[in-house]
């Protein structure tokens, strides 16, 4: 057996291991601990790199200039942490920080299909076994622990046919499992039901109308992120006045009836505390470095107390967070990644699987990244 063989049997194991780890904090029995999660991270994307190393073309390097150019700005950004890191739980903020933007490193791991195609054969079984046997009596169902399960719901028409139902069955699972709490699980798992359909019937969709719609929602994205910012118009707040009043009764895991608010809104503040705080400290342009966060008057004092600022030095979003530690240049960069992806599958040419993958692309980045944001309201 070579080393590329070894490389590409090992990487699944430590992908299924990150599976185990990335619902530690909501479970009952927590498996291991913060350095352990640690180790499996570093395991894990030094694997990643090691398949890369060993599969990725490199005489299409200028295919992937925004990658590059992502993770240029990005070295800059942990340098500048690295210097204004001090004291054990910003050390610890800015180690944790720098691993959430290495992500990216997988478009190089998955150059090759057979690569992808590995990994998803390796981890379902092993995967779901361990879902079954302890994970859904610790976590419940989870779109976290599914990840995988997003992706391979937009190709149920190219999947094999035992793995149609499993798939199918999941996604329906996440979909109507706890929707009044955990709205964007569901969110997910109805775009890639909707995604799967125009998959299926992709032949009667032509290209050109892919292209306009495709630009549409770039251009909708950032005219909603300016209409919100500059409190004009808020998409979400106009949703949230339509459904105001609507109470729905739900029974929770203590045995109790409590009444949920359907217009509540738990994301707007997050947003106007992001780039309130960046104009405030004037970081909007290069960020505040991956070892520091964004002032926060709702989280504040839980990080004061750890490390004497009032800050968050993660939200449960991902742009707002590139935003803060590597600011605009950054975040253009990261979004950047995705719109030249999404802009090379449509020109490869209208197939299947390029059609899949194109709304896959599109609507897990310009519609909920742009769109969302738009919730901020800070004049």
């Amino acid at each position: 057996m070579d080393k590329k063989t070894v490389r590409l049997y090992y990487l699944p194991f430590f992908i299924l291991l990150l599976t185990f780890n990335s619902v530690n904090q909501w479970s009952k029995m927590p498996i291991g601990s913060t350095l352990t999660e640690w180790i499996v991270i570093v395991l894990t994307i030094g694997s990643m790199v090691l398949v890369a190393k060993d599969t990725f073309d490199t005489s299409h390097k200028k295919n992937y200039i925004f990658v590059y150019a992502f993770f240029a700005w990005m070295a800059i950004g942990v340098v500048r942490g690295y210097y204004e890191a001090h004291g054990y739980w910003m050390w610890k903020q800015f180690i944790n920080n720098t691993m959430c933007l290495l992500p990216p490193i997988a478009v190089f791991t998955f150059y090759e299909p057979v690569v992808l195609e590995r990994t998803l054969k390796a981890w379902m079984p092993w995967a779901l076994a361990a879902f079954v046997v302890f994970f859904y009596w610790q976590v419940g169902l989870m779109q976290f622990y599914f990840g995988p399960i997003f992706l391979l719901a937009c190709f149920i028409p190219l999947i094999p046919r035992q793995w149609k139902f499993i798939v199918g069955a999941l996604i329906v699972w996440l979909l109507l499992n706890d929707y009044i709490n955990d709205r964007a699980q569901s969110i997910k798992a109805l775009s890639c039901i909707l995604i799967s359909l125009a998959c299926l019937f992709h032949r009667f969709i032509p290209t050109f109308l892919l292209k306009v719609v495709h630009w549409a929602f770039y251009i909708a994205a950032i005219t909603l992120l300016y209409l919100g910012i500059t409190e004009r118009y808020n998409i979400f707040e106009e949703t949230a006045t339509e459904n105001e009043g609507v109470v729905v009764s739900q029974y929770t895991e203590d045995g109790e009836w409590v009444e949920v608010d359907l217009a509540s809104d738990t994301r707007t503040f997050i947003y106007t505390e992001v780039i309130g705080s960046a104009i405030e400290n004037n970081y909007v342009w290069t960020g505040r470095t991956l070892a520091r966060g964004n002032d926060s008057t709702f989280f504040g004092d839980e990080n004061y107390e750890l490390t004497g600022l009032y800050e968050r030095a993660k939200n449960e979003l991902c742009f707002p967070n590139v935003f803060t530690w590597l600011g605009v240049i950054g975040m253009v960069l990261y979004c950047l990644i995705y719109l030249g992806a999404s802009f090379s599958l449509l020109s490869i040419g209208q197939t299947l699987s390029t059609f899949a993958c194109w709304v896959w692309w599109l609507l897990s980045t310009s519609f909920s990244a742009g769109l969302r944001t738009s919730r901020a309201s800070i004049y």
